[in-house]
């Protein structure tokens, strides 16, 4: 398959430079044949495609579970308006001066659009077809289909990176950081996010860590008590209200990652437990979110010890 980066989205706003004007261009597109604009806008894969090549039917597996999380992950993942904005306004700060943002993992978009809004040019990647096509809606960046261990560009293509809900996703976090330090020639931004609920998320876990089974739980926050980010600031605390039951019913219907490879009777049986536990509660919390940055020399050379 050809990949294919589409300029269309700068070309409906004059703040954002055009991809092709950008020194590494031309490297990208004689490489991989990438070509701007034309009526195909979707991104196509830079993964090995063989039916027959190891770890493909993990990779289908992994694939179709993103995009049927795809139509939802918003209003999971949403935050309300005057944190976003406040969120984006940190974020965007700290790249002012980027000639070349990538957004790895950009998912259905939720940061590539604002930011763009803001005049920033951002490129981004992922897996997940469906993820990417709730991105193209929003005109939220050049988007490129691949995967983040083995990222299609070349060394230092892009000023500076965000990584943002991607670490516990990765089977190695430790390639992952590599990768973006590789691709990245100056800053990698992220949030770091805390609050003193323990999660529905959480609890699943410690069951499921009960039951003889481990998940790997490396998150942007815990990244930040490994590899001393440059930057650390608070960029807003807000009051939250959860039903557990919403995020019971989310577990039972194996949207998060957490339950995707958990045997079905184990599943039952943790969802069985939170029920018990859990059902009919609802919390109120604060959760705090934090800017958190880091050069790419710092991740490329990351020593995550045992952490997955």
């Amino acid at each position: 398959m050809i990949p294919r980066l589409s300029s269309q989205a700068h070309q409906a706003g004059a703040a954002c430079p055009q991809i092709s004007s950008f020194p590494w261009y031309e490297r990208i597109r004689t490489a991989f044949l990438i070509e701007p604009g034309g009526e195909d806008r979707t991104p196509h894969e830079t993964f090995d495609n063989d039916v027959n090549s190891r770890g493909k039917r993990d990779r289908v597996r992994v694939l179709h579970n993103f995009d049927r999380a795809a139509s939802i992950y918003d209003s999971t993942r949403s935050l309300p308006d005057s944190v976003m904005n406040a969120v984006v306004d940190a974020i965007s700060a700290e790249l002012r001066g980027s000639r070349l943002v990538l957004d790895a993992g950009v998912g259905t978009g939720r940061f590539a659009g604002p930011l763009r809004n803001r005049g920033l040019a951002v490129v981004g990647l992922d897996v997940s077809r469906a993820m990417l096509s709730e991105a193209r809606r929003k005109s939220a960046a050049d988007l490129v289909r691949g995967e983040l261990l083995t990222m299609p560009f070349v060394n230092g293509a892009f000023d500076s990176c965000l990584m943002i809900h991607v670490l516990h996703l990765v089977e190695s976090p430790t390639r992952l950081l590599s990768e973006i330090g590789r691709v990245c020639k100056s800053k990698v931004l992220s949030l770091a996010e805390s609050s003193d609920y323990v999660s529905v998320r959480e609890n699943y876990i410690r069951l499921l860590t009960q039951a003889g089974y481990s998940w790997g739980d490396l998150s942007e926050q815990k990244l930040t008590t490994i590899v001393a980010p440059t930057l650390l600031k608070e960029v807003i605390s807000y009051p939250v209200v959860r039903k557990a039951d919403d995020d019971i019913e989310y577990f039972r219907n194996r949207m998060s990652a957490v339950t995707w490879d958990v045997p079905a009777e184990v599943h039952e049986r943790i969802i069985r437990e939170l029920s018990s536990s859990l059902g009919g509660r609802v919390f109120s919390f604060r959760t705090t979110v934090r800017l958190a940055k880091w050069s790419a020399v710092q991740l490329r050379d990351a020593d995550l010890g045992s952490a997955r």
